[in-house]
Order: C-alpha cells, then sequence, then structure tokens
C-alpha cells in the first residue's frame, strides 16, 4: 500500500515539476521584460505617468509580472508539499519538517526569511538518499537560490519603505527584479534535480528497502 502511494506521490510530482516549468518560465519571461522596459524608460527618461508607448508596455509587463507571480507561489506550494510528502510516503525517517509546515513557513513572519531554506536542504539532502551520520549538505544551488531571492525582497521591502507602491521606478526596483530572475531559474534547476532523484534514487531505494 505505501509503495503504490509512493508511486502515486511520483506521479504527481512530474506532473507539478512540469506545471511548475510552466508558470515561473512564464514569470521569468515576464520578469525579464519587465527589466528591459523599466530600463529603457528610466534610460531614456521618460515620464513614468506618461503615455508614451513604451511606457505603457512597460507598465503592462508589470502587471502581467504581479500575475505570474501569484501563479509562481501558488505552483511552488503544491510542488514544495508533494515533494516532502514523497519523503514519508518512502519511509524516510527523521524529518525536521512535514509537507504542511514545509509550505507554511514561507508564510510566517521572521521565519520566512531561513525557514523555507532548512526545509528545501533538507528535501534535497533526502531526496538524494545523504545519510543520517553525515553533516547535512547544503548544495551551492540551494544557497544560490535563497541568497537571490533573500536580496531581491530585501532590496524590494527597502525600495517600498523609501518610497511607496505608487513611487515611479527606480534602478534600486530593478536590481530586486534582476535578483528575483536569477532566484527563479536557479529554482527551476532545484525542482528538477529532485524530482529525478525522487524519481531514481529515492524510488529504487524503497523498494529494495
Amino acid at each position: 500500500m505505501q509503495e503504490d502511494e509512493l508511486e502515486r506521490g511520483l506521479i504527481s510530482l512530474r506532473r507539478r515539476e512540469t506545471g511548475l516549468r510552466f508558470v515561473i518560465g512564464a514569470y521569468l519571461a515576464c520578469t525579464a521584460a519587465t527589466l528591459i522596459l523599466w530600463g529603457s524608460v528610466i534610460g531614456r527618461g521618460l515620464d513614468q505617468e506618461g503615455e508614451h508607448p513604451l511606457v505603457l508596455a512597460a507598465g503592462f509587463s508589470g502587471l502581467a509580472y504581479a500575475l505570474c507571480f501569484v501563479a509562481s507561489v501558488i505552483a511552488v506550494c503544491l510542488w514544495v508539499h508533494r515533494a516532502h510528502a514523497n519523503l514519508l510516503a518512502a519511509g524516510i525517517e527523521g524529518l525536521e519538517f512535514k509537507p504542511n509546515m514545509a509550505v507554511g513557513w514561507y508564510f510566517i513572519p521572521f521565519a520566512f526569511w531561513f525557514k523555507p531554506f532548512q526545509a528545501m536542504r533538507e528535501l534535497w539532502n533526502a531526496s538524494h538518499l545523504a545519510k543520517e551520520n553525515q553533516p547535512a549538505r547544503t548544495e551551492r544551488m540551494l544557497i544560490a537560490w535563497w541568497s537571490c531571492w533573500v536580496l531581491g525582497n530585501l532590496i524590494a521591502n527597502g525600495s517600498t519603505t523609501i518610497g511607496d507602491i505608487t513611487s515611479p521606478i527606480t534602478v534600486l526596483d530593478l536590481t530586486g527584479y534582476a535578483f528575483h530572475l536569477v532566484a527563479g531559474a536557479t529554482l527551476l534547476l532545484i525542482a528538477n534535480a529532485i524530482t529525478k532523484a525522487q524519481a531514481s534514487e529515492m524510488s529504487v531505494h524503497h523498494a529494495f528497502a
């Protein structure tokens, strides 16, 4: 029964990873477009409240970015929950993070600065069958992903503190977008690696456990 549960979970994870790639791919495209368009507006010194075609295009890209960001949050949460649930279905013991809290930590003040990274590190190590007696391995991709995500958020928060949501877009804002662009691209690599690891190493280990 547990083996069937894991197999269903792995199928679901692959589907969610496919959806994640599509949604984050759209998010990355919108982020890149926002960077280019708003960078052009700032570089040309255009009035951000005007009706110049470049300004209108930049505004539209910003709206698309916001919508894709929300969709990406949902897709990431679904994938993270399923990936952690698969660890339980595989009978892996000694886990600190349960599926619900692996997602929930992203939304808890203060804890969201470090707990999601710890949960992802556990997910990476467990999916790649790191030995219990080995120190926790922190893959470079995880560090790059979380560093860029945190820096992007800090910059966004700092920009909002300096001005407000109606203030003109600045180079500081674009820097935050750039960090989020790298974070999103790196997260895709992480999700792909974990999904493949669970489908191969973890499923084989469970079959012979």
